[in-house]
């Protein structure tokens, strides 16, 4: 007997032994157990988790197992291990990971928690059927988010930020393993089960996509056929599936038995043997005999696309934004790909489009003069853009970033009194600078960063300037402010 369960923060499933089941089916999808194994590591038993109700306000938990991020703090000191899970259906969270070990919780970075380098991050995302209405959880669950980078990619995957649960394990104080249970829901395109696939389509096709599938049927000879010279195979295949494979599958179509196949470079030599019970010699090079096509995800709508080729232009219908944004990487990292209306830039992989975005634009500023070795990043939706890039997206909810780092520059008595200010952006000291003598510290206040006249100086400091993005900024796209140092 077995079951799939997320264990410390990997996919894997959980055994029963026995001619009954007595544990497993007793445990609710969703939930959270203790789980006691025997030494063969099946299942002997199971704790069902009584969790500290939430009030809203810190208290000292009786338990380590709590319900609210300000709680944290407390359980940590009392337990080595706690478990942290989150009920953020009703109002909603805003996940933010610094970078540097903090996960905070709320958009105002008031609540969070420490998270090893090492943490686990686990997506769960959900299915919206077809009503509009009724939501599937656990549809797609995703682990292998290792380490910060992870995290941030995990972030970047949800739905939205953040509507679900969260679940944290910490150790030490620590957070190891992180599942982020996301239950928004969003349509996916499931196609048509009935469709055949065996003979008709290779194995690496996936045939319940309809759209463009005729162009991967095997019987036909537009797709997979001997050239007129009679030794060149030409194939249409899926470029994201094995090549090999799809070429011996094919000949398997055209009556060829007993292949054998060699490769150099983009070369395939090939020996079959006919329907007449004759060894052929044939050959079919990659780049000139196979045509790709490539699976394109728009909105939920999945079809297959040639390569090189550019899909219809995206209409915005009741879409808000100025356009839609585009993944080659299965959904880690996007970039904005073009405005309603415009087609999306040629298919040359696996793509995911979805609309509802506005375009924002890094300023030229990758510096701040007069403090030597410092930097100027910009970060919108979580990701980052280069200084002068056009390629950021952004839609409600999400914040723009620009982080001013004086890594081991200085702010001198040269331009002392001075302000770093972004206009309209939220300012915040996020590493206060090593004061030099008689320096009093900098603070921040609505969009400016202020460094009191002195002789001291300023050294190391890291300053961020934040914006969240508001329906009213979805009517054009964005260009970040400039943080200008000035004196005063």
């Amino acid at each position: 007997w077995s079951l799939e369960a997320i264990v410390n923060g990997e996919k894997t499933e959980l055994n029963e032994a026995g001619n009954t089941i007595k544990y497993l089916d007793e445990m609710a999808q969703g939930q959270w157990y203790e789980v006691k194994y025997d030494a063969k590591g099946n299942v002997r038993g199971y704790k069902t988790i009584t969790w500290q109700a939430a009030d809203g306000n810190p208290t000292n938990p009786s338990t380590k197992y709590i319900t609210e991020v300000v709680d944290v703090e407390d359980a940590v000191e009392d337990h080595d291990t706690v478990l942290l899970w989150v009920n953020y259906n009703t109002a909603a969270g805003y996940l933010t990971f610094n970078g540097k070990g903090t996960l905070y919780t709320d958009k105002a970075k008031t609540q969070g928690f420490s998270v090893s380098p090492n943490v686990k991050t686990v997506v769960s995302l959900s299915l919206l059927k077809k009503d509009g209405k009724t939501i599937v959880p656990f549809d797609d669950v995703t682990d292998g988010y290792t380490g910060y980078k992870g995290l941030e990619n995990a972030i970047a995957d949800l739905d939205t930020n953040f509507k679900g649960y969260l679940g944290v394990l910490l150790e030490n104080g620590i957070a190891t393993c992180i599942v982020l249970d996301d239950r928004t829901g969003t349509s996916v395109d499931t196609g048509d089960t009935s469709k055949p696939t065996t003979g008709k389509y290779s194995s690496e096709v996936d045939a319940t996509i309809e759209t463009g599938l005729d162009k991967l049927a095997l019987d036909d000879s537009n797709n997979n056929k001997i050239a007129a010279d009679g030794e060149t195979l030409k194939l249409n295949v899926y470029g994201g599936g094995d090549e090999a494979t799809q070429i011996k599958e094919a000949l398997a179509a055209l009556g060829y038995t007993d292949v054998e196949m060699g490769k150099k470079g983009a070369a395939y030599t090939i020996k079959a043997t006919n329907k007449a019970g004759v060894v052929e010699e044939l050959k079919c090079n990659n780049s000139s005999d196979l045509t790709k096509f490539w699976i394109v995800d728009i909105n939920g709508k999945k079809s297959y696309i040639q390569d090189s080729t550019q899909p219809a232009a995206i209409a915005q219908g009741t879409d808000a934004g100025t356009g839609f944004i585009a993944s080659v990487d299965g959904g880690k990292t996007y970039k904005y790909d073009g405005a309603y209306a415009s087609q999306p830039t040629a298919i040359t992989a696996d793509t995911i489009i979805k609309s509802g975005y506005v375009k924002v634009t890094a300023p030229a500023l990758a510096t701040i003069t007069g403090v030597t070795g410092s930097t100027v990043t910009y970060t919108s939706a979580g990701e980052t853009l280069a200084a002068s890039a056009a390629t950021g997206y952004a839609k409600v909810g999400d914040e723009i970033v620009i982080t001013v780092d004086f890594k081991t520059g200085t702010l001198t008595t040269a331009i002392a009194n001075a302000t770093l200010k972004a206009t309209g952006y939220v300012a915040a000291v996020e590493t206060a600078a090593t004061l030099g003598a008689g320096a009093t510290a900098e603070s921040a206040a609505t969009d400016t960063v202020t460094f009191p006249y002195n002789t001291g100086t300023y050294t190391g400091g890291v300053y961020t300037f934040t914006k969240t993005v508001a329906a009213a900024d979805m009517t054009s796209d964005i260009t970040i402010a400039t943080a200008a140092l000035t004196n005063s």
